[in-house]
């Protein structure tokens, strides 16, 4: 199956949308599945080697939540990387840009969508700017974040949630949509103390500070309001009025964490608590490793995964509760819940003067139920019913006249309108009329003909301002998002049928311009090589060229360049014209013969002028490091090279040596 997962934050990232979308993707490649991600491009600064397929959307940064990126809602380059890859399905992980990307796409390609429900946004509708901070707007925001739900999980294929609350969110939403439960799974092997680097855990019981002894609480996560850190921080004044030996790690970044260092020097507990900052996930484990217990106050989680990746690492899980977490902690069994921080203090300290181990046994077994393998075999059972209940056909809601004889065309499938722009021969061809119903294969032929129609029209606009061969206006067609490699050439055909394109007729007229202008048929037919002209044409062409109108050509140009004369000896003009003509593109034989048939006079006049000239110039510059006859005969050579002939040559040193032994 080739599956496309659409998500507004991937890897590099660190939450549980990028870490289960990920998951999911490598879960999917191990079973032989191709998978293609579409996510937002890495943040400046970040260093992240890509794992197989993966389109990456700028976009821009949203400061004010957890800097993630905004990216466009479509992309037209993206879009044909998208087609290319010949998707069978689109699982959409997000709500945001991408995410309204990845339904745009599965409607063009008309393929099912697959929607997960990760995120409770009621509990994050504080991070909206200005409306967001305003106590009294919060009941309205809520019910927007209902009625923008239930649009979205009405208008897919098939709909996820992780946990049965967010289910039942759902259901309250109005949702009429089938929902599916399944928790996100997780690679649980990393999370094994017996697998960690020793060197590595030693690293970060160094950094984080802990002493033999101390008991060791973690949290583990975005360091933002929504996950109620400061109740736990609240909790630490107990500890220290008891002298208890607790470390509390915070482990994460976020836009809270000034505030809860604030609130943590304000109440003296600051020594007892270390903010680690955000870590990569190759270190992460490590974290919970040198840990006793892990800690949170949230209740705004969908499933819990850093729940279930501490329990992985044999640790029990303290947490407020919250109705999302009752499958994942037992209370008493793997952890226990707790109301308050006064609670929570109370917890640990029992804790801290028993054997836990039982604990701490239970929580690891529990979390085996979470294993990426069972994640991937019941995502693939969602995937194959979505297929099947995806429909392949359409029906025509309606056909509107627009302009030049074409027509607006809205086909109505699963919801979802489908407009295409038809020339009036194929609304007569396929007779199209409203309400009735074409079928996928037929669907796609329309679409064909709505793109070669748009393209036709742009070769006639290009072809207003000048004459292309075949191959120029295939690769200046293709430079169009929409156009595929299949379009291209229907639209070269129709062009050709209408003879607006014919390279033999551009070839011919091409080479009699060219011959006006003086250049010889082998340049020639290498520029029309380079227009794409095929070789079957060329050498039809070179077979029934005119070859006494490139000798005469030839010959016009020898003319030319003789009369034009002014600086060159007669025998560097014979070169130079030689040369000019072989790079004009004449033929050998061509030059030979032409040279023949135009005879070069010699200005004496003018050749003597020259010679002279050339010749003191040469005295000076070779006076400098000759002197007697080596200077002569660097001097001989020199106008020898510069085609003067030897007799003039010698005459005229000679005549110069007198003239030096008359003044002498």
């Amino acid at each position: 199956m080739r599956i496309g997962i659409f998500t507004d934050t991937y890897l590099p990232d660190i939450n549980g949308v990028a870490t289960a979308s990920h998951i999911l993707k490598k879960e999917l490649m191990k079973h032989g599945h191709e998978v293609l991600v579409v996510t937002t491009e890495v943040r400046a600064g970040e260093n992240y080697e890509e794992d197989g397929q993966i389109i990456r959307l700028s976009g821009i940064e949203l400061k004010w939540l957890y800097n993630y990126r905004l990216a466009n809602f479509y992309s037209a380059k993206a879009m044909k990387m998208i087609r290319q890859a010949n998707l069978d399905l689109i699982h959409v992980q997000t709500e945001f840009s991408v995410g309204i990307f990845g339904k745009i796409a599965a409607q063009i390609l008309n393929i099912p969508v697959v929607y997960t429900y990760h995120t409770q946004y009621e509990d994050y509708v504080h991070y909206l700017p200005g409306l967001g901070k305003i106590e009294a707007t919060e009941p309205l925001l809520k019910k927007v974040v209902s009625k923008i739900s239930r649009i979205y999980g009405d208008n897919c294929t098939e709909l996820i949630a992780p946990s049965t609350k967010t289910k039942e969110i759902l259901e309250s939403y109005g949702i009429e949509n089938e929902i599916h439960v399944i928790g996100t799974g997780l690679e649980l092997d990393r999370f094994e103390k017996k697998n960690a680097d020793q060197v590595q855990l030693a690293r970060v019981y160094e950094e984080c500070g802990i002493q033999e002894g101390q008991f060791v609480l973690t949290f583990l996560g975005r360091v933002a309001s929504e996950k109620s850190i400061d109740i736990i921080i609240q909790a630490m004044p107990y500890f220290k009025e008891k002298n208890l030996p607790v470390r509390l790690l915070i482990v994460g970044g976020g836009p809270a964490l000034d505030e809860l260092k604030e609130q943590a020097s304000s109440l003296l507990v600051d020594e007892m608590i270390y903010f680690a900052g955000p870590k990569k996930a190759d270190l992460v484990p490590y974290y919970y490793f040198v840990s006793d217990a892990f800690v949170s106050a949230s209740i705004t989680e969908t499933q819990g995964l850093t729940f279930i990746e501490a329990m992985a690492s044999g640790l029990p899980v303290l947490a407020r509760f919250d109705k999302n977490l009752e499958g994942v902690i037992k209370d008493g069994e793997n952890g226990y819940f707790f109301k308050d921080e006064k609670d929570l203090a109370d917890i640990v300290e029992r804790l801290m003067h028993e054997d836990f181990s039982q604990l701490q046994q239970q929580a690891y077994i529990d979390s085996r139920q979470y294993t990426s393998e069972t994640f991937y075999e019941k995502m693939i059972q969602v995937y194959e019913q979505a297929i099947i209940h995806k429909h392949y056909s359409y029906k025509v809601s309606s056909i509107t006249e627009r302009h030049d004889h074409m027509y607006n065309v809205v086909l109505k499938a699963d919801d979802i309108d489908l407009s295409l722009h038809l020339p009036e021969p194929i609304i007569q061809r396929y007779e199209l009329e409203k309400g009735k119903v074409v079928d996928r294969a037929c669907l796609e032929e329309l679409k064909d003909y709505e793109f070669v129609s748009k393209g036709y029209k742009k070769a006639l606009k290009y072809l207003t301002s000048r004459d292309y061969t075949r191959a120029q206006m295939s690769e200046k067609l293709s430079r169009s998002e929409e156009l595929d490699e299949v379009h291209v050439d229907m639209i070269i055909h129709l062009l050709e049928q209408k003879h607006l394109i014919d390279d033999y007729a551009y070839a011919k007229d091409y080479l009699a311009k060219a011959s006006r202008m003086g250049m010889g048929i082998r340049k020639a037919l290498q520029k029309l090589r380079e227009k794409g002209i095929p070789q079957d044409i060329l050498e039809s062409l070179r077979e029934n060229y005119a070859r006494d109108i490139e000798v005469e050509n030839a010959a016009e140009t020898i003319r030319k360049l003789s009369n034009q004369n002014r600086t060159r000896s007669h025998g560097a003009l014979i070169h130079n014209i030689r040369n000019r003509l072989f790079s004009n593109g004449f033929e050998q034989d061509v030059i030979e013969e032409a040279m023949h048939q135009v005879t070069i006079e010699t200005d004496e006049d003018l050749e003597k002028q020259l010679l002279h000239k050339e010749m003191e110039k040469a005295y000076q510059k070779y006076a400098k490091r000759y002197s007697d006859q080596a200077l002569d005969t660097h001097v001989y050579s020199y106008l020898a090279r510069k085609g003067f002939q030897n007799d003039w040559i010698k005459t005229a040193m000679m005549e110069r040596r007198h003239q030096f032994d008359e003044e002498d």
